[in-house]
């Protein structure tokens, strides 16, 4: 009988076209190494970060100059100055301290952690964004830097005010404490101690995100 008549032919030959692909009878092959998703392109984002960020200079250095031509014009050009110095200082130091802060804890965390973060969330969303985890974490670190300094350059004020405090000579009924105390300090401990509440907060998250915290604790 030919193979034509076969009416198993078809079958056997499907068979073995399937064991051929499958690596024959010794069954399918070892997985290699588990594939990536091909890292993003980062430059991708530098063109809408530039736009943005023209434009937010734009209409900050519209009223910027708004401002000082009526400072200058009616004499008080020093003091419009002061101000902007004031912010400047308490977002210098404001994001740097806290960059320090961070960075460091969240190096230490990663460093004793024996696993590392291959295979994690984390690993994945930074090769969404192509870029490799020390990156990563050094540009997060950057931006929430900013954060805290804008959040703490926002009290320029009150600083200003702590600085060049005067005595009332009045003291409280309480502790006998100045009034001047609980205008112009009090105020100043109540800023830097929330401010370092959500530094902490933020170091904490980010150390129990290097160290697995989130997809480990039930392993």
């Amino acid at each position: 009988m030919r193979n034509n008549d076969d009416p198993f032919a078809d079958l056997l030959r499907s068979l073995e076209e399937n064991l051929q692909k499958g690596g024959g009878l010794g069954g399918p092959p070892e997985e290699g190494p588990r594939a990536r998703p091909p890292a993003g392109n980062p430059r991708r984002f530098i063109l809408p970060v530039l736009l943005l960020l023209l434009f937010f200079l734009f209409t900050r250095s519209l009223g910027f100059i708004t401002d000082w031509i009526w400072f200058d014009s009616v004499g008080y050009a020093s003091v419009f100055f002061t101000g902007y110095w004031a912010w400047a200082v308490l977002f210098l130091a404001g994001a740097l301290i806290f960059w320090l802060f961070f960075l460091g804890n969240v190096i230490i965390s990663r460093r004793l952690d024996l696993q590392g973060l291959r295979d994690s969330p984390v690993e994945e969303l930074a090769e969404g964004f192509g870029l490799r985890i020390s990156s990563f974490f050094l540009v997060i670190s950057i931006l929430l830097a900013l954060f805290m300094g804008l959040t703490v350059a926002g009290n320029w004020k009150e600083m200003l005010l702590y600085l060049n405090q005067t005595g009332f000579n009045l003291p409280d009924m309480l502790f006998q404490r100045d009034v001047s105390f609980y205008m112009f300090t009090l105020p100043i401990w109540e800023i830097v101690r929330g401010w370092m509440i959500l530094g902490v907060a933020l170091t904490l998250l980010g150390c129990a995100i290097v160290s697995g915290f989130f997809w480990r604790r039930n392993a």
